[in-house]
């Protein structure tokens, strides 16, 4: 236990924080699709649905494709990535560019996930109720749940492809620094300006 290393992320903007999030929760889903139990799987359609309201706003779309050309545009100055991707990038670029409306457009459609979604804002903080759509939904078998969740997960590709990129960019330009915990704690100032690509 004491050679672990862990990597922390830590984002300071709007952009970095919504990407690491929905990395997590794609990687919560995409487990979800090997597995059969009906918890598991409730707990992946929930994030499912955190992913569509963090995606609702056409406007996620133009953020990541502003900040991938600015990344474009500075790493033409300075050639400091690979040239994969380097590549990965430019095609992103191209895809984002010529896709209309926003991320997963289809899955903001589908009747399953709008009934549960309205279910659950309607209810209040005291309990939780399933509505009968997620009982019957949850209650079939595991193959169904399974490849529905792949559907999902295949639908918001593109988000995931994206995000994936810019982490991507993100992580190969960041400085780490070596942090020793002593009794478990560690406490420091962020600098007072952060460098951005």
């Amino acid at each position: 236990m004491q050679q672990e290393t862990i990597t922390f992320q830590l984002a300071t903007h709007f952009l970095p924080k919504i990407a690491l999030r929905l990395e997590c929760l794609h990687r919560i889903i995409d487990e979800a699709c090997t597995e059969h139990h009906p918890v598991i799987h409730h707990y992946a359609l929930q994030k499912v649905i955190e992913t569509i309201h963090l995606i609702q706003k056409p406007e996620l779309k133009s953020r990541f494709l502003k900040e991938l050309m600015r990344i474009e545009h500075s790493v033409n100055k300075t050639n400091t990535i690979s040239s994969e991707l380097y590549a990965r990038l430019f095609t992103q670029i191209q895809i984002l560019s010529h896709t209309v409306g926003r991320f997963g457009e289809d899955i903001h459609q589908d009747p399953f996930l709008h009934s549960i979604r309205t279910a659950q804002s309607s209810q209040h903080l005291d309990c939780e109720i399933h509505p009968p759509q997620l009982i019957l939904w949850m209650e079939s078998h595991p193959e169904i749940r399974q490849e529905q969740l792949s559907q999902w997960l295949n639908s918001l590709r593109l988000l995931h492809d994206t995000v994936r990129i810019y982490l991507s960019l993100l992580r190969n330009s960041a400085d780490y620094f070596q942090i020793s915990l002593i009794n478990g704690f560690y406490q420091q100032q962020l600098p007072p300006a952060l460098p951005v690509i």
